[in-house]
């Protein structure tokens, strides 16, 4: 008896924290926590006290499942040979017991333990497949009734629920499995449902159908479903996936799955635009994104027909031994810097076309930790570091002369105090000066002001000396006119006109008198 009592038992593994009771003198069930223990299934077979079992654990996994067919408004019981034989036609390892009330308890059970959700998908499924509706009266149920236990406010988790065991009072009972169409004793139920367990691969097989040569993240998410938070993610995948193994009628398919895998299907034109984006182009899977990342088995998807392909493989293997990247910063310089944390630590003084190309950034990263840098993809090092990290960078202002622009406007500052302030800006003779290469005082009729005048030649030769003419040409001016009040105009020297830069005489600034003899 105690090796029944094994057996029965280890069929009927479920939840720990709580069981149901039911007193067949009182008629009266309720729920009592903790296991059931070994003593509970005896008093069952005994026909003592009567057990309920949840089937979903505190991992979300059961070790068996159950579709509870009810008659309730019925005088009479289910026709459990035709009900049984409606599984068995359809190949399903499913064996059908008499409940309590007369209905049905259809169960399946399991070499291992199964997530709740694919549980309940794969009962959902059989139970369109044969058509449960057509053999009860008011309706069936699955058992487990949910996907995950969730925590309440104070992080204690659900209980679940429970159901009534079959062969309540061993081979005395009028809670019998029907086999061949015949009612079976207590041992050969517990035979037939011990060689009928089956696994998570199988499980998946009868899910996924045709998809055995998925990728193993896109037959969890068939077999499991995705969370609502990645739908968009999840469908662009499976497009990928479908595009590979169907190309003619891949979107059929998506379409399909959309209604099978999220419990809130996306809306329709999110959907086709999702299927769209996906199917446009030969694009890859996004294995180190959710939901993929999770369920991603690399060295088992190399070798599926539909999986990665070998380079693919090698690129996420590469992608691995990539440094940790962090905390960006953007240093409010003209041009623009950035920098970046590698590592933990800080490399800086990077342009924005060194910082979008991925083979100048790992050479950079390699000088700077003096460590090797695999090859990696652009449009990775897009995805995974400038996009999730450049909308969060920290704006350092940088100084005015932190900047090529600001260093040209310092040295422009110094070139125009060579002017000799002193002069009033009329005299056609003091123009002469500007043949010279010194910046001279202009008196502009115009504006009615004075102005600091002087040759774009002399200023750029100035820059020579100063070593400071990383700016030149075009580059160079279009700076100069970005600092205020700096503007281009004509002067009249002698007979000749002459092209000039003007600049806005500071009458507060003390400018030194320079010596006017000619630098060149």
């Amino acid at each position: 008896m105690s090796d029944i009592i094994k057996r029965y038992s280890g069929l009927f593994r479920g939840n720990e924290r709580s069981h149901g009771v039911f007193d067949p003198k009182s008629k009266k069930v309720r729920t009592d926590s903790g296991p059931a223990e070994e003593g509970d299934f005896k008093k069952h077979i005994d026909g003592v006290v009567g057990l309920g079992v949840v089937p979903i654990n505190d991992k979300d996994a059961c070790y068996f499942g159950a579709i509870d067919v009810d008659n309730h408004g019925s005088d009479k019981d289910i026709d459990l040979e035709k009900l049984s034989q409606a599984f068995h036609r359809k190949k399903l390892p499913v064996i059908v017991c008499r409940s309590k009330s007369g209905g049905a308890h259809c169960y399946v059970f399991f070499s291992e333990p199964v997530k709740s959700v694919a549980v309940r998908r794969l009962l959902n499924k059989w139970v369109a497949q044969v058509n449960v509706a057509e053999y009860c009266t008011s309706g069936f149920e699955i058992f487990p009734k949910q996907d995950v236990l969730v925590r309440d406010d104070t992080g204690d988790k659900a209980l679940g629920n429970w159901i009534n065991l079959p062969y309540f009072g061993g081979d005395n009972t009028d809670r019998y499995a029907l086999l061949s169409g015949k009612k079976v004793n207590l041992d050969l139920f517990l035979a037939n449902a011990e060689s009928t367990r089956i696994s998570n691969a199988e499980v998946l097989d009868h899910l996924n159908g045709d998809h055995s040569e998925a990728p193993p993240c896109i037959q969890s998410m068939i077999m499991q479903g995705v969370e609502s938070g990645y739908r968009n993610q999840a469908m662009y995948n499976i497009t990928v996936y479908l595009k590979k193994a169907f190309p003619e009628d891949y979107r059929d398919k998506a379409f399909d799955l959309n209604q099978q895998i999220f419990d809130k299907p996306l809306a329709y034109a999110e959907l086709k635009r999702t299927v769209g984006s996906a199917g446009r182009r030969d694009y890859r899977y996004k294995c180190s994104e959710e939901p993929c990342k999770s369920a991603c088995d690399r060295s088992v998807c190399v070798k599926r027909q539909f999986g990665i392909s070998k380079s693919e493989f090698k690129d996420l293997e590469n992608q691995d031994k990539l440094p940790e990247m962090s905390d960006m910063v953007r240093y409010d310089t003209d041009p623009v810097k950035w920098g970046i944390k590698v590592d933990g630590k800080l490399l800086n003084n990077i342009t924005t076309a060194e910082l979008y190309d991925a083979n100048i950034m790992r050479m950079k990263i390699s000088e700077a930790l003096q460590i090797p840098v695999p090859m990696i993809a652009n449009k990775f090092w897009y995805d995974h570091v400038i996009e999730p990290l450049m909308p969060n960078a920290v704006l350092e202002e940088a100084p005015p002369d932190a900047s090529m622009p600001g260093v040209i406007w310092s040295r422009l500052k110094e070139f125009v105090r060579k002017a000799d302030v002193r002069k009033d800006g009329t005299n056609v003779e003091d123009k002469k000066l500007l043949l010279t290469g010194n910046p001279v005082v202009h008196y502009s009729k115009k504006d009615e002001r004075k102005v600091i005048v002087f040759r774009a030649t002399d200023f750029v030769q100035y820059l020579k000396r100063t070593k400071s003419e990383e700016l030149k040409g075009p580059n160079l001016w279009f700076a100069l006119k970005n600092f205020g009040g700096v503007e281009h105009t004509k002067v009249r020297v002698g007979r000749d006109t002459i092209n000039v830069w003007a600049v806005p005489y500071e009458e507060e600034e003390k400018v030194d008198v320079p010596n006017f003899e000619s630098e060149y």
